[in-house]
């Protein structure tokens, strides 16, 4: 079984993170109040896409990059308060070692960053196979981020699933052809997973677990 995870949202939580440092950047660089609600509900889709958005007319070609910058500068000094793993996670990693399961993280960070998130919360086992958005060409909800995760891992196993928190991830599981779990302690509601192509929803770790060792 080859598992592919989103990172935010689904095994950590940085969402305060991820809050703090765009709040702090487009407050400092333009003045604009970005409220959390809308950064919660963006969180899986790359900064580059949604910066854009937030900045309303304001950030372009020109400046992005400075804008991530000062980002990502803001995120590092306040991710080590204000990131935590999602509780009962740990049962998640104990029931991949006992599938045997082949496991990948895909997410919208800098590959780097989300070592360093998954360590910084002793997640390591987690770490072994991580795509990040400077490795592949097109962001979720396009399959090309699980499918450079399918190639990193090796042979396509008889069954695949992503797992993820946000409506992006269950769109990237459906075009790559691969079954998708939802899990709702993360951004999004069962219902925008359900429509957005979950097969199956997990309310918690230890229901995600159950659902794992059954499809094994």
């Amino acid at each position: 079984m080859n598992l592919y995870f989103d990172l935010d949202g689904t095994l950590i939580d940085s969402s305060l993170a991820a809050i703090k440092a765009t709040q702090h950047t487009f407050q400092t660089l333009f003045g604009l109040q970005i409220d959390k609600s809308a950064i919660i509900d963006r969180m899986g889709i790359p900064i580059e896409v949604t910066f854009v958005d937030f900045g309303k007319g304001r950030v372009n070609a020109e400046n992005l990059q400075d804008v991530i910058a000062t980002f990502r500068s803001t995120y590092a000094n306040v991710a080590p308060d204000s990131i935590r793993s999602v509780p009962g996670i740990e049962e998640i990693a104990d029931t991949i070692e006992q599938i045997s399961a082949a496991c990948a993280i895909v997410t919208s960070k800098k590959t780097i960053v989300a070592e360093r998130d998954l360590k910084s919360v002793n997640l390591h086992f987690f770490s072994k196979v991580i795509v990040g958005s400077d490795k592949v060409t097109s962001y979720k909800p396009d399959p090309d981020p699980l499918i450079v995760a399918r190639h990193e891992l090796g042979a396509r196993k008889s069954a695949e699933i992503m797992i993820g928190d946000a409506d992006v991830d269950m769109q990237m599981g459906k075009a790559a052809g691969v079954k998708t779990i939802g899990v709702t302690w993360g951004s999004h509601s069962a219902d925008r997973l359900t429509n957005a192509g979950a097969d199956k929803i997990a309310e918690a770790p230890r229901m995600l677990a159950e659902m794992l060792r059954e499809i094994e």
